[in-house]
């Protein structure tokens, strides 16, 4: 006999079910629910800043780099680590380099550096 079915899901063979549209799980998590949660149950790692929105448009996944960043800052996955950019520092130790992706397109000047896991 099966476990119960878990809200928000749909019965498949041997047990098993998916989630219905907009909700996100696995069957070892035996839990359907919204990416937030999701995430949340399962640990995932974020950059700083970074959030998982409960839900997206159309054909939305909820994978681990579905990560979403507030305002005042955009999402790269080209920084080293992937991270929320600064749209804007707050100070002069900087200037804007769109060619350097990997420091979210900034460039310390002299006798600054790049924290690369705050941005």
């Amino acid at each position: 006999a099966c476990d119960p079915l878990t809200p928000n899901a749909i019965r498949l063979r041997d047990c098993d079910f998916r989630c219905v549209d907009g909700f996100f799980g696995r069957s070892d998590l035996r839990v359907c629910t919204n990416c937030t949660n999701y995430h949340i149950l399962k640990a995932t790692p974020t950059p700083p800043r970074a959030f998982f929105p409960p839900s997206g448009a159309a054909g939305f996944q909820c994978l681990a780099d579905d990560w979403l960043c507030p305002s005042g800052f955009t999402k790269s996955l080209n920084a080293t680590p992937p991270g929320c950019c600064p749209d804007a520092l707050p100070d002069t130790r900087a200037v804007v380099t769109p060619t350097a992706t990997s420091t979210c397109g900034f460039k310390c000047l002299e006798l600054y550096y790049w924290d690369p896991a705050s941005k």
